[in-house]
């Protein structure tokens, strides 16, 4: 299927056959950051979309060698926003190459796929991450240079930061003595599910078909299995919080491609005291960037998020970090003074068409409860 074909450059709808070219343009363009990431996902460039979301369709603008240009992912699911259940997007992979044409043409071709993919679906909120280190897909969406032509919006829900977890500070604080944490076991499942819904009706978006995912998660999915869930319980064995997490290796590797010299600083900083057993050695130029994410946050208080931390960072492996997303309105997840952090600033975006009215629930929230993001696509 082709959209706007002009000037020597069209969209195309891709598919399966198209998986392993994509995967080569992902590691073409690097993920910028504090330090410069290529994203490496193997012949199976659409796996981790069908592992998270229940739908997926990737675009691309390619030239008339057919060589491409520029991607985009679509992904979709049921979810509650604001309080009502419907259809949601959300657009990741947002690549976009050198090339002038696709930079100043690539939002332009896209508007009407992505408004055609909405519909078929009766979607009205199509959501996306973006930090300022993208800037030629931060050029073409959030700042595009020219206002005559029509544009995709891009509304900021909420801002966060990725917050990546490298080690403890000595004589760190103790975490709170009275608070058991374990593994989950299949047992849990009930406590689970009725402990995460109490917590997703005060967000302002979240999957209400949590309990489904954690029968996947039960049995086959590849990214988290039950026993990857963390939980807290009080002195009554009820739970007060929880937390999952899951290392993307062989779906979604990350190879360090350019470490600046302030990035450099710290490295040195971190591997100097890995010697003493303070942190978690980090790679060099050209090597994997070993990650686990930490998902599905809900607790009661700070207190127990920090236990929750302190425990998954002893069951870490001591070649790998902790991420997990901070939004700036959560006081719950900030990073604990006593672990060493970094923080790459993000905005969760909500994407609109030109004559779409914009939603109540864009408008600034100070102290609210945050979104449901998993921290993975970005």
């Amino acid at each position: 299927m082709f959209y706007g074909v002009k000037n020597l450059v069209k969209l195309i709808k891709t598919d399966l056959t198209d998986s392993k070219r994509l995967s080569q343009f992902l590691k073409t363009i690097p993920y910028n950051g504090p330090v410069d990431l290529i994203l490496d996902r193997g012949e199976e460039f659409s796996k981790i979309y069908d592992l998270l979301y229940e739908d997926s369709v990737t675009y691309a603008l390619v030239d008339h060698h057919q060589k491409i240009q520029a991607i985009s992912s679509l992904l979709f699911k049921e979810a509650v926003v604001a309080g009502e259940k419907q259809t949601v997007g959300f657009a990741t992979d947002l690549r976009v190459s050198h090339d002038r044409r696709a930079i100043s043409n690539w939002a332009k071709y896209f508007l009407p796929a992505l408004k055609t993919e909405r519909d078929m679906r009766q979607c009205r909120y199509v959501f996306s991450v973006m930090n300022r280190y993208q800037r030629e897909a931060y050029n073409a969406f959030i700042r595009p240079r020219s206002t005559r032509q029509t544009q995709i919006r891009y509304y900021l829900f909420r801002k966060f930061n990725l917050v990546g977890l490298h080690g403890l500070f000595p004589f760190s604080t103790k975490p709170l003595r009275h608070i058991h944490i374990r593994s989950a076991k299949h047992d849990d499942l009930p406590k689970i599910k009725d402990y995460v819904r109490k917590h997703q009706l005060q967000r302002p978006y979240y999957d209400p078909h949590f309990d489904r995912s954690l029968k996947v998660t039960s049995s086959n999915n590849s990214l988290s299995k039950i026993d990857q869930f963390i939980l807290a319980f009080d002195r009554h064995k009820q739970i007060v919080g929880l937390l999952s997490h899951h290392s993307p290796l062989g779906i979604q590797d990350y190879t360090i491609l350019h470490t600046p010299n302030i990035a450099q600083t710290f490295r040195q900083t971190i591997n100097l005291l890995s010697l003493f057993g303070f942190t978690h050695k980090l790679p060099k130029t050209n090597q994997k960037l070993m990650v686990r994410h930490l998902n599905n946050i809900y607790i009661d208080n700070p207190d127990i998020f920090y236990a929750l931390l302190r425990h998954t960072w002893s069951i870490t492996p001591k070649n790998e970090l902790l991420l997990y997303p901070h939004f700036e309105s959560d006081l719950d997840t900030q990073p604990p003074l006593s672990f060493i952090p970094s923080k790459t600033p993000f905005g969760l975006y909500c994407i609109l068409a030109p004559e779409d009215p914009i939603p109540d629930f864009l408008k600034p929230v100070y102290l609210g409860k945050p979104p449901d993001y998993d921290g993975i696509l970005f």
